[in-house]
Parts: structure tokens; sequence; C-alpha cells
């Protein structure tokens, strides 16, 4: 039966691809990186805002995919049907795109590793125009004149392409010359003398000079006249520029003066700490002081020589050595056998990963304890807990620490997160030795891994970016790939079933990875299969209702669960507006910059995309299971790619790039072993590129290794390591936590439940030490005061006061939370407060029902 003529084109159009599947590929990432670019361009103006981000990144991956694979068929249908004797037509096509990228770059985006410089707004809108004319008059030369081009180099274009990418990706390295950072003062407030009351004058005498050290700048206050100023004031408070001392560009010397500001009582000076070139002055003559405002751009001498170009030359030089070794036809073998260094591989991760020192960060740790602490005492999240990482994660870390003998304080919770980030590793080595299929590369992919997940923060553990949020996702890839061997039990597909609807009740992050890895790898698997459509939409209905019956189920035990604990039914919005908050409401402050590597994930996940859809169409293979594992990690990566935008620091990047190490490791390999379809040029160039890559890689994370190397077991082995309290020997991290507890001991030991109210991060460390919660429905009062209605329902809580209960109170009242502020103005319209006792921290209050006439 022939096909229909309306069908012909397209039927051509694939044939022509599968002859020539690399030109095919290599078009299509070119017209897909355009596409992008041009996207890109449409919201230049006035700057890329958070939402716009968030339309772009949607927008693209509906639309960028399609397109570029209909402009890479269109141009397999040209070259099938009217340069058919032309067999430079895709070199020259893909030399000309090359050359068109890589002229744009050179003349419109010189390497940022060379110089700072901004990007002009219209930077790409001559490139939306710029490559299809590119294009076109390549078309129109081949048709007019096609024996002019007929003795084309091809193998010298296949080689230098790679090259001509490579130039183009090293601008989004993240490598960038010295760039001026900003100092803004956060002009010092002069709060009241240790055990005054919160308001009061304050005397100062005539030539009192009050210094404050911020570095790389220090300030130096000199009091004009003696007087009395109210507290708390800002010190600066209505002082002016009056002096610039020294000039944009000029190198200036450790202590000497940069700026001067007056006000009615005091002199201010401002000076060097460190030698620096001021590049922008940020204040003018006569202009007062606004708190948080920038005083000017700097760059320090000691980074202003740290050119990034040695970095480079070393890599290109570097990228060498592999490529040269891997030529060689055999190696030894090791005298150690695969099994033994497999089982070595976890153990040292663990001497690599695990932080003996316990080290935490009370702020990021909080958001989750508050509500640890909250469930343990009797709190239920969805009805009086606020949390906004999610709820399943919350039960399970009160569960771990109500059946483990760990006590709940910050360093059994460091302990808890080193010891899942060492599993999680250990996962991953061993997902990419089954996958991978090379022990060599799976280690050298593992080191990936630990440099830069591991290394690219000060804080070994962080419970946002490790695997309380991404681990669920790799176990369910693991059951995935470990299916075939259990195929005749049924028990792995309920457990990848349930491990989705886990996944559900987890966190929405977690859900949305979890779910994407799951569809892309069943689905991919379903579409390579040799059936029929009608047995294929057979296969389809357990995909969708396997885990739409666990996701359900799941939520449903959530709801009975919580009302027999509670009384009352999950009320969703608790956790729900934070997702609004953090997403539709542009909460987000930072947005990305350009020269980053954001690109190089954009860039290796729409590859990965292509090569398994060529795959899919063209190479059916009857075990495509690692293929649609890794169809499985790249449809996690892109959604992954979500935590990046709207907080796009460059570090947050690292905490996202185990799919694209993992993925970029099983395409290289996947080009080195099936060398159909391509010249050995552009293997040996490729090759050549991922090794300069890698390199470049191991550069900027580095660094972080050697910051952390003295917290690693390994290192404990041959130095004493620093003696840091363990989870069974911590102590409060701050005295006004150590004086809290003492009233709370004193007035409050038999209370479950306490009015507290300290600065917010000791709030929470108190309530988690002293094994109470508090009497609202608070838990971190940063993470409560971010939702109004959170607020309303702190508000809306009416408790039945006692006359032996206490209010516990900060002396340093402006550390409070608005929440905390409007709990506390509440509480004293209802009741009447008498002083009780106090440290030199805090306030115990006892409160009593007010007398009739009093107020």
């Amino acid at each position: 039966m022939s096909e229909p003529k309306s069908a012909q084109p397209f039927v051509e159009a694939l044939a022509e691809a599968r002859s020539a599947p690399l030109p095919f590929i290599l078009l299509s990432f070119n017209y897909g990186a355009y596409f992008l670019a041009a996207l890109i361009a449409l919201f230049m103006d006035g700057g890329i805002s958070e939402s716009e981000e968030w339309r772009i990144f949607i927008v693209g991956w509906l639309s960028v995919p399609p397109a570029s694979l209909a402009a890479g068929l269109y141009a397999a249908h040209c070259k099938r049907t009217r340069y058919a004797g032309i067999e430079s037509f895709y070199p020259l096509l893909l030399a000309a795109n090359a050359l068109a990228w890589v002229g744009y770059f050179a003349f419109h985006f010189p390497p940022p590793w060379l110089r700072e410089y901004n990007i002009a707004p219209q930077a790409l809108r001559p490139l939306v125009w710029f490559l299809p004319l590119g294009n076109f008059l390549v078309l129109l030369a081949l048709k007019s004149r096609p024996f002019s081009f007929a003795k084309i180099n091809k193998t010298w274009v296949y080689a230098l392409l790679p090259i001509a990418t490579l130039y183009v990706g090293l601008n989004f390295s993240g490598l960038q010359g010295a760039r001026p950072n900003t100092f803004a003062l956060p002009w010092p407030i002069f709060n009241p003398p240790e055990g005054k009351d919160d308001q009061g004058n304050y005397p100062i005498e005539k030539g009192t000079i009050f210094g404050v050290e911020l570095p790389p700048l220090s300030v130096t206050m000199t009091s004009k006249l003696t007087t009395a100023l109210q507290t708390p004031l800002p010190l600066l408070t209505g002082s002016r520029l009056v002096a610039w001392r020294v000039d944009e560009g000029e190198w200036i010397e450790p202590g000497r003066v940069i700026a001067e500001f007056e006000s009615e009582f005091l002199h201010t000076e401002i000076r060097a700490q460190a030698a620096m070139k001021i590049k922008r002055k940020k204040y003018q003559h006569g202009e007062e002081i606004e708190p948080i405002r920038e005083l000017c751009a700097y760059v320090e001498k000691s980074n202003a020589g740290r050119s990034k170009v040695w970095v480079i030359c070393a890599a290109l030089g570097l990228g060498l050595v592999p490529l040269l070794a891997s030529r060689r036809k055999t190696w030894p073998a090791l005298p150690i056998p695969a099994i033994a260094v497999d089982l070595a591989v976890p153990f040292v991760i663990f001497l690599l990963v695990f932080d003996l020192t316990y080290l935490f960060e009370a702020h990021h740790y909080n958001f989750f304890l508050g509500p640890v602490n909250d469930v343990l005492r009797g709190k239920s999240l969805l009805v009086d807990i606020n949390c906004q990482y999610g709820v399943g994660v919350i039960y399970f870390l009160a569960l771990f620490f109500e059946l483990s003998p760990i006590p709940l304080n910050y360093q059994g919770f460091a302990l808890l997160l080193n010891t899942l980030l060492v599993l999680q590793y250990a996962l991953i080595y061993l997902l990419m030795r089954r996958v991978l299929d090379s022990q060599l590369f799976a280690i050298v992919a593992l080191l990936l891994i630990l440099n830069a997940n591991y290394n690219n923060h000060e804080y070994i553990a962080l419970p946002s970016t490790g695997p309380l949020r991404f681990g669920i996702t790799y176990a369910l890839l693991a059951f995935f790939l470990f299916r075939s061997r259990f195929a005749p039990q049924p028990w792995v597909q309920m457990v990848i079933y349930g491990l989705v609807g886990l996944s559900s009740l987890w966190s929405f992050e977690s859900f949305a990875y979890t779910l994407t890895a799951y569809l892309c790898a069943e689905l991919y698997t379903l579409f390579c299969a040799p059936n029929d459509l009608r047995r294929k939409l057979h296969h389809l209905l357990p995909i969708i209702g396997g885990p739409t019956a666990a996701i359900a189920g799941g939520h449903l035990l959530l709801a009975l669960f919580t009302y027999l604990r509670a009384g009352a039914w999950p009320d969703w919005s608790h956790y729900l507006e934070y997702l609004s908050l953090y997403s539709t409401d542009e909460f987000g402050t930072l947005t990305i910059e350009a020269w980053r590597a954001w690109a190089l994930f954009i860039a290796v996940y729409f590859l990965s995309l292509l090569l398994l859809l060529t795959r899919a169409f063209y190479t059916p293979r009857t075990d495509v299971t690692p293929l649609a594992f890794i169809a499985g990690l790249t449809g996690a990566g892109i959604v992954q790619f979500t935590y990046f935008l709207g907080r796009s620091h460059p570090n947050n990047l690292y905490h996202i790039c185990i799919p694209l190490i993992f993925v970029a490791a099983y395409w290289f390999l996947y080009m080195q072993r099936h060398p159909e379809h391509r010249p050995q040029a552009f293997a040996h160039s490729t090759a050549y590129c991922f090794f300069v890559a890698t390199f470049v890689f191991l550069a900027e994370t580095g660094p972080g290794f050697i910051a952390k190397w003295p917290r690693s077991p390994l290192y404990s082995l041959f130095h004493t390591p620093p003696a840091e309290p363990t989870p069974w020997t911590a102590a409060p991290s701050h005295p006004e936590v150590s004086r809290a507890l003492e009233l709370i001991g004193r007035y409050a030991t038999d209370k479950t439940r306490i009015a507290l109210f300290l600065s917010p991060e000791h709030t929470t460390e108190t309530l988690m030490l002293s094994q109470k919660s508090h009497i609202f429905p608070m838990s971190n009062p940063k993470q409560d005061d971010l939702l109004p209605s959170a607020h309303a329902r702190a508000l809306d809580y009416e408790h039945q006061w006692q006359p032996d209960d206490y209010l516990f109170i900060t002396r340093d009242t402006p550390s409070l939370t608005g929440i905390q502020r409007e709990v506390i103005n509440k509480i004293m319209q209802q009741m009447q407060g008498l002083y009780a006792d106090s440290t030199e921290h805090v306030y115990a209050i006892q409160l009593s029902t007010p007398q009739k006439g009093n107020p």
C-alpha cells in the first residue's frame, strides 16, 4: 500500500535522516540553539525577570524540540529531493552554521574570561536574521554552483565542529575575568545598653569613636558633640556624602580613606582594609545615606590578578592527555578484582564525604527541624504546622528521630543528612556502574559528581539540596533499572508505583522529579517495544493507572491519619501557598547570569532528547532499559532545572548536576562504542572537547574540595581532627538559647507547650532542646512570617491561659519577626503581664487575667 502524497515529503525526510543520522542530529541541535536564542531575544528588552525566565523555560521545552526536529527534517528533505547528488551538502551547511555562531560570538560576545562587560539588550536581535540568512545563502550557492564545493574536506569540517561548539560553550563555563564586587553597608544600629529598656536616651561624649569592621572596608564614626541619642537608632541617620577621597580606577592601599559622610552628630570615614580599586561610585556629593544602598563597586587587588586565561590554556593542553591515552588499544589489567573495587567505592565515598565535625547551618536546618519538633510534640502538618518543604519528608524525619537513638538537635540532623548523602552517592555509583558498563568511567563520573555536588557549598549537607529532595527519584530509577532481574515478580513494579505515590506526599518538588522520571522511562520503553498500536495502548493503562492508584491511596491514608491524629482534615493551603509564593509571586531575588553554566544543562539535555528520539526511531533494540533509564534521567534533569529558576546563584547548578554528569558520560561512551555513521575525526575531536570541558569543570569546583578536606574522615586518618560537639554532646549554640532554657526549666518544666518569643533561629532551637512546642500554630518564625494566612491562623488561635502560664520574650525585640510581634500584642491585649524573672537575654513574664476596670 503506497503512502499518501501529502505524507511523501515527510517519509523522504525520515529516510534521509535515517541514512545520515549524525548530520541530522547536529543540524537539529544547531537549529534548537537558534530557536532558544530567538526566544530569549524576545524578552531581552529591560532585562529578563523571574516570571519571564519561567515562561522561556516552559515555552522553550514545549516548542524548541519540535521546531528543531522540523527544521532538521526540512534540511534532510532538501538533501533528498534537491541536492541528492551533492555530497558536501551536510558538511557545508554545518560549517556555515558553525562559522555563524563562532563569528557572532567573537564579534558580539568576547570571552568573559578575558574581560568583564555588560550585554546590550539588543545583542541577540541580529542573530535572529543572521543565522537564517547564512543558511539561505548556502542553499542558494549549492543550487547555483554545486561543483564549486565538491572538494570540500569533510574530515576537517567534522573535526572542527566540536571545536566551534567548545569555543561558544566556554563562554558559559562560569570562568570570568575580575568582576567588581558591590559594597552595601548595613548601617550599624545603636541598640540599648545591656539590661536596659528597648528605648531610651544613650549619652555620648564629643570625640567618642565607634568602629565597625565590614571587610574589605571599615567604618569609623566620631561624635561631633556631647549629646544623648534615642535608641534604637541607626548611627548614620542623616549622614550625607561630603567627599570622595579616591578616583574611579585608582589603586588604593590599605588604611586609606575612601569616602567621608557628615551628619549633625557624627563624622564618618570609610577606609579600605585591603588593596583595591574603585570601579564605580554609587553616591553623589550631598546624597544622604540609605540603608543597604550600595556605596561602590570595587575589585580587590588579590583577585584582580587572577586571570582565568591560564585555566583555559591548561585545560586545552590537559585535554590531549586522556585523548592520546584513549587511543591505546590495550591496557594492563588491574591486579585488584573488579568486585573488590566496587565494594571499596562506598567506603571511599564515606571517607571523602562524611563530616566528622557535624557542621550545620541553623537557618536552613530550622525550616525542617521546627516542623519536625512540632510533630514529635503532638501537632500535625496541614492542620497547625506551616512547612514549605513538604509533608511526607517531615513525617519521615519525625519517625526517624522518634525511633533512632540519635537526639533531635542540629548535630543529629547533620549526622542523618551526611549518612543519606553517602548512601545517595553509593546508589549513583551503582547505577553508573550498571548503565555505563565501565568501571573506570563510573569512578571518574562519581569523582566529578563528588567534586561538584558535594564541594559546591561551604556547608557539607543542607537538607533542601540533597537526598531529602532528590533521593526518591534516584531510588525509583534504580528499581526501574534492575526490574528485569526480577521480571517474574510483580512486587518490584508495585514498589515503583509506591515510590511515585510516596513522592506525591513527600514534597511537590520530589513529586515533579519522580513522576517525570517515571513517565519518561516507562513511555520510552513502551514506544520502543515491538508491539502494534493496540497492544501499546493496552500496556499504557497500567503505566498510568498504577501510580494514579498509589497517589490516590497515599492521600487517602494521609487524610485519615491526619483526622485521627488532629481531629481535622488536612488543609493543603498550609503547603500550597508556599509553592505559589516561590513561583507565581516572584519571590526569588536572583535571576540568571548570562555567562554561567545554565546553558550547558540545557544543551546536554536537549542533545540527549535528540539522541533518544533518533535511537527510538532508527535503532530498535530488544533491551532498551539503559536508554529508557537515560530517558527518565534526562526528564528528571530537565525538571530539576526549575530549582535554579528564581534562585539562580551559580552554586545552585551544582545541586542539580548529578543527572547532567551521568547523561553526558553515557552519551560520550555511546558515541565511542558505536562508530557507525560518524567520522573518526569527529569522534576524536568530540573526545578532546569533552576532556577539555571536564578539566575546566574541575578547575571551577576543585577549590571546594580543599576547603572541606579537613572535615573528612580521610583527613582524620593522617591528622588529629578538631574536637567538635557530637549529637550526644551538643550544647546550645547561643547564650540566648541557654538563658531561655534556664527560665523554661524554672517556670515551665511541666508544660508541653509554651509561649516563646526569641529571635527566629533561637526560638526553633530552644523549643527543640526543651522538647516543647509553641502554644500558637508557629514552628519556625521566619517560615511562618512569609504567609499572610499563617499570620491570620496565629491571631485567630484562642488559648485558655492559666494563672501559672509564662511568656518568654527576648530582650532583643528588634530581632523578632512580624508574626511574633503581632501575637505578643494580642496576648498583652488579652492578659496582664507581671515581670517574674530575667537574664541578660530573656524576660520571663507571668500572665494573669486582667482585673475588672484595669486595662
